[in-house]
């Protein structure tokens, strides 16, 4: 019990890392079933340190170290010797054999985020990120149920969720904004890089697209916690969308109204 005490507290610092960095989990956590819960953060906690090693440091030898440590720390938990506190956690929580080629691959996916890639359009954007999120269900299969149709729709809430960094992705040289949704308002390079407030209709184009893409997702194909994170996420694309075509924020709406979140979020658990 007390080994146990200390997994909890070490691995706690981690989870709550993610939770500052992405505090709409907090209320996603509270509808997801007890059983779970317990999982579901260690799962997220370590998907939030993969995706920030991947995209958040503009020095590709950077992210390659840090992103190989991540792979040999998979390999020994999969040997059941991990070094890092959610791994040590995770692994006394595994309700099934943990498998070494998935995870290789779900730290693949996550390097292959950090590539600069001019997506055609947002679909071919959701499409590429569906590759990560993929591969973290394949990943997560010892510790929680894998449902086909959860990918794409996390896959485009992990993009709205990211234009909170549409800013540092295009100074390490990503374009923030698919292909389509510059040519949309004729923006080019150039404008990204001088912060021109042109740039805040071609952004809400492209929020405004995801929200249309989550609304099918969250109609179709996604359940549960997925479910619910796209209802979120949704609801930010779209505060975004109007915000920006009012060139009004050079940032998304980070915050949204707690009651209208806490419905769209029991709405969508309710009905997976």
């Amino acid at each position: 019990d007390a080994d146990q005490r200390v997994i909890r507290d070490d691995s706690d610092h981690f989870v709550s890392k993610w939770l500052d960095a992405e505090p709409w989990h907090r209320l996603l956590l509270v509808f997801e079933p007890p059983e779970q819960r317990t999982a579901r953060r260690l799962v997220e906690s370590l998907g939030h340190e993969l995706r920030s090693t991947a995209l958040d440091s503009s020095d590709a030898r950077v992210v390659a170290a840090k992103l190989g440590w991540w792979a040999e720390e998979w390999r020994l938990l999969v040997a059941g010797a991990p070094r890092h506190p959610v791994t040590i956690a995770l692994a006394s929580a595994a309700a099934r054999p943990i498998d070494a080629q998935s995870g290789s691959g779900w730290i693949a996916a996550a390097a292959a985020l950090a590539t600069d890639i001019s997506d055609a359009d947002t679909g071919a954007r959701i499409e590429r990120w569906q590759r990560y999120t993929q591969a973290q269900s394949e990943a997560s299969a010892p510790w929680l149920p894998v449902a086909r149709g959860d990918t794409r729709a996390h896959a485009a809430s992990l993009l709205v969720e990211r234009t909170a960094h549409a800013g540092s992705d295009f100074e390490r040289g990503r374009l923030p904004v698919p292909l389509d949704a510059m040519a949309r308002h004729s923006l080019t390079r150039a404008q990204l890089a001088t912060g021109d407030r042109s740039v805040f209709p071609a952004r809400a184009s492209y929020a405004g697209d995801l929200a249309q893409a989550l609304r099918r997702e969250i109609v179709c194909d996604a359940v549960g916690y997925r479910r619910g994170q796209a209802a979120l996420a949704r609801l930010r694309a779209r505060a975004i969308d109007r915000a920006k075509k009012g060139g009004t924020s050079d940032g998304p709406a980070e915050s949204l109204p707690p009651l209208r979140s806490a419905w769209a979020v029991w709405r969508a658990f309710k009905s997976a």
